[in-house]
């Protein structure tokens, strides 16, 4: 029983480094569509600007504004998976928390047997 507890407990432990490499590279993407964003924002008002010069530019225009609009949705959908993932985060470790509660429990019973 202990040893299935302690085969559970390793991979338990697996998933719990593999979920916190995944958010660790989703925090490095976060940053980076953070920049992104500024970068988006600071054009933002060049393109009010040239607004007025529509004529030829009308086209790149356009292309611009749809890509600010994918970035930010882009942007948001990865906020949601970070959170998604922070969930799954805590639900892993309270789990793992549980199993080391009733690894100790067993071991102590098993110490208290022999």
């Amino acid at each position: 029983v202990v040893l299935q507890q302690n085969e559970r407990f390793s991979k338990i432990e697996e998933k719990y480094r593999f979920l916190h490499g995944k958010t660790s590279s989703l925090f490095d993407m976060e940053e980076e569509v953070l920049k992104v964003s500024k970068k988006c924002e600071s054009i933002q008002p060049m393109l009010q600007a040239l607004g007025g010069q529509r004529g030829a530019l009308q086209p790149q225009l356009e292309g611009f504004e749809q890509d600010v609009t994918r970035l930010k949705e882009w942007a948001s959908g990865l906020t949601e998976k970070r959170a998604l993932l922070q969930t799954s985060l805590i639900a892993l470790r309270d789990a793992m928390g549980q199993i080391e509660e009733r690894t100790s429990a067993i071991a102590k019973d098993f110490a208290n047997k022999v």
